[in-house]
């Protein structure tokens, strides 16, 4: 009942004090309209982050954000008076975390903004919420995950995955070949002109993970020079665990052109028993071990 109180309550007042925005207005750009897909759980919600622009011309001092259950509602969350001040590091763009359900169902986000002389304007977003207590994301990425991964099909190539639960993110190096051999009398200097290798990173969302691709090159072995260039941003790796012991990569790489996907197995099962305590919640991540000082990057050349 309180809950639909506050609801009311808060769809009276933003009409109110608000009007809708134009077209010149801020926008928001992530996520877009529908299913929330990059979503982190906590607790018993979930936290997204949410951009949006701010145009110079638009001359904002002001933001305030409403999320609930109907439109212009606040029952999940409210924060106010964001002034510019705050955020003046990013001037033609904000974000910020909000929290959200995490039960599957519709939500709505209202960013409210304020211009000298304008009072506040108003924009509705509607957003379908993650799902993360259904059966099938039952089984949670933890450290136990953290080892050497390949096709049995492609042996020769494969995948090292690091699992950092504490701040719930996952570091990958897949080390595979060009998609087409190279000509005949290609030379290397050291290992074989063919070779590739691809870095991502990611946010934990159950049994799974979305990695953003990089690519890493123009660099000399044991050497700061020449500085190695990193053109991330050139696909996608889905990565889903089922079990401790098997799992599948999806990969989409447009540049190259490639789409598709590949099971998983350990190349040894040493730590799989240390998967399972951990899944069953025999031994708790924080006993296992500390967690590391500092994140490795997506344009990572290497992390053993």
């Amino acid at each position: 009942m309180a809950r639909r109180l506050i609801a009311a309550i808060g769809m009276l007042v933003g009409g109110l004090l608000a009007t809708p925005a134009a077209a010149s207005d801020p926008e928001i750009i992530s996520p877009l309209p529908g299913l929330v897909s990059d979503a982190t759980p906590l607790g018993d919600g979930a936290i997204m982050t949410l951009r949006w622009t701010s145009p110079v011309e638009a001359d904002v001092v002001d933001w305030a954000i409403y999320v609930g259950t109907e439109p212009g509602a606040w029952d999940i969350q409210r924060i106010t008076h964001m002034n510019r001040y705050f955020l003046e590091d990013r001037p033609l763009e904000e974000s910020l975390k909000i929290g959200i359900p995490a039960d599957g169902s519709t939500f709505y986000v209202r960013l409210f903004w304020r211009a000298p002389g304008k009072g506040f304007h108003w924009l509705d977003q509607t957003y379908e919420a993650p799902d993360f207590n259904t059966e099938g994301d039952s089984f949670a990425l933890n450290a136990g995950l953290n080892d050497a991964w390949f096709d049995p099909a492609t042996s020769g190539q494969g995948m090292l995955v690091n699992v950092f639960p504490g701040i719930r993110k996952v570091f990958v190096a897949l080390f595979t070949f060009d998609s087409e051999a190279p000509p005949p009398g290609a030379t290397a200097t050291l290992g074989g002109p063919g070779q590739r290798w691809l870095t991502g990173l990611g946010d934990i969302e159950g049994n799974r993970v979305e990695l953003d691709v990089a690519y890493t090159t123009g660099g000399v072995f044991d050497s700061p020079e020449p500085a190695p260039d990193t053109d991330a941003g050139q696909g996608t790796l889905v990565l889903t665990f089922e079990d401790c012991a098997s799992g599948m990569l999806t990969y989409d790489l447009p540049v190259a052109g490639l789409q598709g996907s590949m099971p998983l197995q350990r190349v040894a099962p040493d730590n799989e028993p240390l998967c399972v305590a951990l899944a069953d919640g025999v031994v708790t991540d924080a006993e296992r071990t500390n967690l590391p000082g500092e994140l490795p990057t997506a344009d990572a050349g290497f992390v053993i």
